[in-house]
């Protein structure tokens, strides 16, 4: 399945993988490339306006469409305004899930400019 050893370490590179801003409809954050095989490390996501707003944020297997109904696995959240509790959110629901060639993250906001997010990997490059 993948060339890095997963439970020993050995070829395998850590990064950050994607950064920015999620828009209002399912946008795809990141898609892994041909011959690759990703563990995700960390999504995280902050709201960077005095806005409530939501995310969702999601993975899809290669030949899906992200944010479709039934085709993904995603989470949706409320995200509390710029400098108060939950304002930022690091999601833990993808920890060490590994996805394949084509596979997809994406996000979605509730509110246009509101939510920045962070995609950290660790690639198979053995």
């Amino acid at each position: 399945m993948t060339a890095g050893d997963w439970r020993n370490g050995a070829n395998l590179t850590s990064m950050i993988a994607a950064q920015g801003q999620c828009a209002t409809s399912p946008g795809i954050v990141y898609t892994v490339p041909a011959s690759t095989y990703v563990k995700i490390n960390k999504f995280a996501v902050a709201n960077t306006t005095t806005t409530a707003s939501t995310v969702t944020f999601g993975v899809a297997k290669n030949g899906f469409t992200p944010g479709a109904a039934g085709t993904t696995l995603c989470h949706s959240f409320p995200i509390t305004a710029r400098g108060s509790a939950g304002a930022q959110f690091v999601g833990t629901e993808f920890d060490d899930m590994v996805l394949g060639p084509g596979d997809k993250v994406w996000s979605q906001a509730g509110i246009a400019g509101s939510i920045d997010y962070t995609l950290s990997i660790i690639v198979s490059d053995g």
